[in-house]
């Protein structure tokens, strides 16, 4: 169950591109992505490749950033309403994207949910067939079957599964 924190911020991301509605801006994305990737993979090859080309390597990463900001830029120019996009390289915590609009997170609380119910079953801390009490007091309106399941007790699979595909409200509560 290898589901690395990076992989899921980047799927994230692609997601957030997705749903826009941005196909165009899609395709330039995963070609940024794929350089970046490259020239990862070619600075670690040997230690003398890497220090003579680790400013290859740099200017390669800055065009891949400028071609992602100018996919956002289609994506957010096309988009309706308000848009905030936001991302950051993990391994330096700068940002590469960034605008100054507030907006409501809503569901997405739920992916950092998710990634935390994953650690812990990688620590050995939950397992996905733990049952979980699910009293009915606890549960919320909105969206999801949960609230109207007459249940007592749910595996922490089925709750994950409630949450992220049906996006339903009460499963991230247990």
């Amino acid at each position: 169950m290898k589901f690395g924190f990076s992989k899921l911020v980047g799927l994230m991301l692609l997601c957030a591109v997705g749903i826009s509605g941005c196909s165009k801006a899609n395709s330039h994305a995963s070609k940024a992505q794929s350089k970046v990737s490259t020239s990862k993979v070619a600075a670690s090859s040997s230690h003398a490749k890497a220090a003579s080309s680790a400013p290859k390597a740099i200017s390669q990463t800055d065009s891949a950033q400028r071609e992602i900001r100018i996919a956002e830029q289609k994506c957010v120019a096309s988009a309706y309403g308000q848009t905030s996009v936001y991302a950051v390289n993990l391994k330096t915590k700068h940002p590469a994207i960034l605008h100054n609009r507030t907006q409501r997170s809503a569901s997405v609380i739920k992916l950092f949910i998710m990634v935390t119910a994953f650690r812990q079953i990688k620590a050995g801390q939950l397992s996905l067939n733990q049952e979980v009490r699910v009293p009915k007091a606890d549960r919320v309106g909105g969206t999801g079957e949960l609230a109207q399941e007459n249940v007592s007790q749910l595996t922490v699979s089925k709750l994950l599964t409630l949450m992220i595909r049906n996006s339903d409200n009460s499963a991230p509560t247990y």
